[in-house]
């Protein structure tokens, strides 16, 4: 058992951190996402590296975001994503196109 003293926080307080609602905490409390102790009614965060909590929350939004591209994908939305050969014949054409303009921009001074 530690000697330290643990350190907690309110909903509000984690909250205010993770910049979302009380209700949001609370949620995360009741799915297992965040450490907590229930004293009555209240959840008292217990105190996490606030590294790892928005960490954990970077990795959630980026799941979420590239779940709503592959469903856009799927739907038509999206075009699907371009190759590798592809994106290496964009970027030698966007090329050339810059040769070319600085090459004019030389020739008019």
């Amino acid at each position: 058992m530690s000697t330290e003293a643990s350190v907690s926080y309110t909903t509000a307080q984690v909250a205010q951190i993770l910049n979302c609602s009380t209700d949001t905490v609370v949620a995360m409390c009741k799915s297992g996402q965040l450490r907590h102790l229930r004293l009555g009614r209240q959840f008292r965060i217990i105190e996490e590296p606030l590294e790892a909590l928005e960490l954990r929350r970077r990795k959630a939004e980026r799941a979420d975001a590239r779940r709503a591209i592959d469903e856009a994908r799927a739907d038509g939305r999206l075009p699907p994503k371009l190759s590798a050969e592809a994106i290496a014949l964009v970027r030698r054409i966007l090329g050339e196109v810059a040769d070319e303009q600085t090459g004019l921009e030389r020739d008019a001074s």
